[in-house]
């Protein structure tokens, strides 16, 4: 009867096996068990491929049933009574799963559509004939399309019975260097298996092993995913995932003696049932396919419609075996030449010739590229993308060819070219690079990215562009000029289709590149390149906060120019300036209540102290250069700043604080006088702070940061106001329960140290700080000790083990929230000799990498020279990423020595006063020791299994050992929670040894805006997932010198 129970929910490990003896007999012995395995019917099974590679701990080790047994058992004990132990096990399972030491991972369903997470391992899974007795429904069929399954065969007497832990059930139609059969293993579960049809031993298992890598690289996309491998067997093998498509030349060829009489199936192909449109559909497929496996490094070296196979609305790709993979060739073509990208680009033109109706035999002459399914005018754009990659493949990318695809719209208007590329970190070439280029028609030169030609504005694609000479400066913009027929200009592939205004021969003209939907804003200033220079500068500094974004700097050029961003509110409409809003109704209200007018004052306050913090001084701070957003302030004009204090004579800090007060004044004089009384301590502060920043003695103006605070404090809580879309971003103090609202004192005139970030600070508004409550003082006390000052770079280092334990996310989000707070800069480093793991995280704002500061030959060693090589966070943090290239990938950086890390960390230093280093445990070894000798503190980060959490303490014991006591006195322990499960007894004792030895134990909860893997949004945090950062943050500010002080 146990063996029976037992039968019911095999596979399983010894301890599901002690469930179900608690279950059917209560007893908790292990004689019965004994029994069953000394009876010689259960036998050990090979774990489901969903476990992944590496092998189980012993007491998870899965057994079953030989066939025979499990269907006697299973029909001599009521099927009520095993539906009922079924149950209960379930619910225990349930319960378990992922809390118990036995129970680490999941209950794996093999036909379920769901996949375990990274790392998680099942250990035990539904048996299927059980699920069939219950009335599961059967599994869905491998062959995505009825007409696939014709090809494949039941086994004869020449074909292999089992490979590995699979049971061979039918073969496949051989391919030219593989046979596929299919196979199902102890779990029922499918598998299309691969072996080499003529090589074999050793040439076997390199063949296969091309074609399990590439299968790993392509992951699912567009390929069958990688099961197991078994390469070093007698026979090698590897197994994909169970998903069999038709072949694309048989769906297309639609022939009787193929598929009979089936013309719901034959006919797939035929014009009148497979219109251009359908066929439009599978070619971006077809691209998107081609686009991403020369991502992963992989180059198709069988591409053809014989390798595209159609698996219901998806397509995949097969003959994987011939790839070259990062430029090595496969042994397929040994002797040959090896596949090259443009290969893969004449092939996708044979098969964008195929899918419109074309027949390949045809010479590729311009009269023959007939296609019935795209013959119209409308298609004409893409019956020439055919014509340029047979022809002339080497012109042409994958990628381009993906992009006008997606891009080309028959029923609509010429196809257009998207505002944005799809890969922040490189806006790749639609065509090869191979030598300078030039438009066919005018001879305009071109860039590799240029979809239309700047000068005739002809469709690239439509005339393939032709070389051209060498250019003198390969590396600068283009330089302006006038468009045919028209006194506009044209600039860096954006062409000025309105003038806006200007005078003194400085021009300001709106533009787009053409075919492109973003407008942008072209600043021209022959003769004045101090000025442009200047502004771009700025403009760089406040990188997109409170003023314009910069595109493109060209003021060293001649004539000189910017491109910066336009301004425009979320509706498309152009952002209106403030002097606009000043004015009032008809029926003499106010355009702007008193809420809004205030809080419109409060953004521009935080722009002047902004501006103040990053050493700048906007030249001329009026009305008119002020434009209001949907939630804040961009400040332009900015020609005339003072930068550092440069120019003797221009404007400094007090003269944009008294510039911020006549602003402020014109907006409380917009306001009624029976709204400004009705509006109450709204405006009573900031009436009081305004009248301060006229002062004539500038000395006595206070700074923009009071300012800022005053606002800050009079707004209400709460801003609902639905006619009007200037709300604050920030939530402002709590009144006190009495309802009386709280009376700052006036400001001290006296002279003012450096401004200061204002006290009412980013986190502190998504928190609500607020009010007086012992909570707030709490808050507060701890954003103060963050924002402590340093008087020289402080070196943080966050190492954990290689894998899963949450560093890369700690490393970012107390960065985030150090960058959001202090008034200096923060920066995170990729501190893994050969890693990318923050890059996984960030979406690069630059090419460069730590590998390339490393090793550069800088001009000088100033913020700027460093700043190229780092990306900026919408936080302010900054991060000097690792090289994402993946390792095995010809062209990737040779990791960073220990040497490399000193001269980096020696350049940061003088500029980053916060300095976050990343790297797992692996990389603490003699070759970069830097990492913890230069740290002035240590946080490691663990989570709450016991396997972690030893590894932590042997790691924190070893660098004691290593001469590091004193940063391991001083540590600081992170436990991240990988599940949302409340915090017991469990893990407070786990955690309770890092409490007596470090200085600080931090708790993260799960937190799914965290577990998405994405960049990290500090707004998107649960609040208790941001109260665990600020109190991280709080817990490194004092270990600060000086803090507390």
């Amino acid at each position: 009867r146990l063996a029976a129970h037992m039968a019911a929910v095999a596979p399983l490990p010894v301890p599901v096996m002690r469930m179900v003896q608690k279950a059917v007999d209560g007893r908790t012995d292990t004689g019965r068990l004994a029994e069953v395995f000394l009876g010689g019917l259960m036998l050990p099974v090979e774990p489901p491929a969903s476990a992944g590679q590496d092998p189980l701990p012993p007491e998870h080790r899965p057994f079953t049933f030989t066939d025979a047994a499990q269907r006697a058992l299973l029909g001599a004990v009521p099927l009520a009574e095993l539906v009922s132990t079924s149950r209960l096990i379930g619910r225990r399972l349930e319960q378990l799963a992922g809390r118990s030491p036995d129970f680490p991972a999941w209950l794996a369903d093999p036909g379920g559509s769901d996949r375990l997470p990274a790392g998680a391992r099942p250990f035990s899974a539904v048996e299927r004939r059980l699920a069939a007795r219950l009335g599961a429904p059967p599994r869905p069929s491998v062959f995505t399309m009825p007409t696939a399954a014709v090809r494949w065969r039941r086994l004869e007497p020449g074909d292999p019975r089992t490979l590995g832990p699979y049971r061979l059930t039918m073969a496949g139609p051989p391919g030219a260097r593989l046979t596929p059969y299919l196979g199902q293993d102890a779990y029922d579960a499918e598998a299309v298996l691969q072996t080499a049809r003529h090589a074999r031993g050793e040439a076997a298992a390199a063949l296969l092993d091309v074609q399990a890598e590439a299968l790993r690289r392509m992951d699912g996309r567009y390929a069958r995913r990688l099961l197991r491998e078994g390469l070093t067997d007698d026979v090698p093998w590897i197994a994909e995932e169970a998903f069999i498509g038709e072949r694309l030349d048989y769906v297309l060829r639609g022939h009787a003696e193929q598929w009979g009489d089936r013309p719901d199936d034959a006919l797939l192909a035929a014009p009148e049932r497979w219109d251009g449109h359908t066929a439009l559909a599978l070619a971006r497929k077809v691209a998107d396919a081609v686009r991403t496996s020369e991502d992963a490094g992989v180059v198709h070296g069988d591409l053809s419609v014989s390798t595209v196979h159609i698996a219901g609305e998806d397509i995949l790709l097969t003959g994987w075996s011939s790839a070259a993979i990062d430029g090595t060739p496969s042994p397929a073509s040994a002797g040959g030449r090896p596949p090259a990208p443009e290969d893969n680009v004449k092939a996708l033109g044979d098969i964008l010739l195929c899918l419109g109706g074309g027949a390949l035999a045809r010479r590729p002459a311009p009269g023959l590229y007939f296609m019935p399914r795209w013959s119209s005018a409308v298609w004409e754009p893409l019956r020439a993308v055919v014509m340029a990659c047979r022809e002339n493949p080497r012109r042409h990318t994958a990628y381009g060819i993906w992009e006008l695809l997606m891009e080309f719209r028959p029923d609509a208007a010429p196809p257009r070219a998207r505002a944005e590329q799809p890969s922040p970190r490189v806006r790749r070439p639609l065509f090869r690079p191979g030598g300078p280029l030039a438009c066919s028609r005018c001879g305009n030169p071109l860039e590799p990215d240029d979809r239309f030609c700047d000068g005739c504005g002809v469709d690239l694609y439509s005339s393939p562009p032709v070389s051209a000479p060498p250019r003198p400066e390969p590396g600068s913009a283009r330089a302006p000029r006038a468009e045919p027929g028209s006194a506009l200009p044209s600039v860096d592939g954006y062409r000025a289709y309105r003038r806006l205004g200007g005078s003194q021969g400085r021009d300001v003209y709106l533009a787009r590149r053409p075919g492109a939907q973003r407008e942008v804003v072209i600043r021209m200033a022959p003769g004045a390149g101090r000025e442009l220079r200047a502004e771009a500068e700025a403009l760089r500094r406040m990188s997109g906060h409170y003023a314009p974004r910069l595109f493109v700097d060209a003021s060293s050029s001649n004539p000189p120019w910017l491109v910066m961003e336009c301004v425009r509110l979320p509706d498309g409409s152009p952002a209106p300036p403030l002097s606009s809003l000043l004015g009032r109704e008809p029926d003499g209200s106010s355009k702007l209540d008193p809420v809004h007018a205030a809080t419109i004052g409060l953004r521009l306050a935080e722009a002047v102290n902004m501006c103040a913090l990053k050493g700048i001084v906007p030249g001329a701070l009026t009305p008119d250069t002020v434009l209001v957003t949907d939630r804040t302030v961009k400040l332009i004009g900015w020609t005339d700043a003072n930068l550092n204090d440069r120019l003797p004579g221009a404007p400094t800090p007090a003269d944009s604080v008294y510039a911020l007060g006549k602003i402020l004044r014109a907006l409380s004089d917009s306001q009624p006088t029976a709204r400004l009384s009705q509006a109450g301590a709204l405006w009573q502060n900031p009436l009081s702070i305004i009248s301060a920043c006229l002062n004539e003695q500038p000395s006595k103006r206070p700074s923009a940061s009071q300012v800022a605070d005053v606002f800050v404090k009079s707004l209400p809580t709460v801003r609902a106001s639905a006619h009007t879309p200037y709300e604050a971003e920030t939530p402002a103090a709590t009144p006190p329960p009495d309802g009386t609202p709280e009376a700052e004192p006036a400001p001290t005139m006296a002279a003012e140290p450096p401004p200061s970030r204002s006290t009412r600070s980013r986190l502190a508004a998504l928190m609500g700080l607020g009010g007086r409550s012992a909570k707030a003082e709490q808050r507060q006390h701890k954003l103060d000790l963050i924002r402590t000052p340093l008087p020289s770079c402080h070196r943080i280092a966050v190492i954990s083990r290689p894998v899963s334990a949450g560093r890369t996310v700690t490393t970012l989000a107390l960065g985030a929230v150090l960058a959001g707070e202090r008034q200096d800069e923060v920066i995170a480093v990729d501190a893994m000799p050969g890693g990318d793991t923050l890059s996984r995280r960030v979406d690069a704002r630059s090419d460069w990498t730590v590998h390339d500061l490393a090793r550069a030959d800088l001009p000088g060693d100033d913020a700027d020279s460093i700043r190229r090589f780092t990306s900026r966070l919408p936080s302010g943090l900054e991060v000097l990423l690792g090289d994402p290239t993946p390792m095995s990938l010809v062209g990737r950086a040779a990791p960073i020595d220990d040497t490399e890390y000193r001269r980096v960390m020696a350049l940061l230093a003088r500029h980053y006063p916060i300095v976050l280093s990343d790297s797992d445990t692996g990389a603490l070894h003699d070759s970069m020791r830097g990492i913890l000798d230069l740290a002035d503190q240590l946080i490691i980060v663990t989570t709450p299994s016991v396997e972690y959490m030893r590894s932590a303490h042997i790691t924190l014991d070893q660098l004691a050992e290593d001469g590091h006591a004193d940063l391991v006195r001083r540590v600081i322990t992170v436990v991240n929670m990988s599940h949302d499960v409340p915090w017991t007894d469990h893990y407070e004792g786990l955690t309770a040894g890092f409490r007596d030895r470090s200085r600080g134990v931090v708790v993260v909860p799960y937190d799914e805006h965290l577990a998405s893997r994405g960049e990290i949004d500090l707004r998107r945090l649960a609040s208790r997932t941001l109260d665990a950062y600020l109190d991280l943050a709080a817990l490194v500010a004092e270990g600060f010198p000086g803090a507390g002080d």
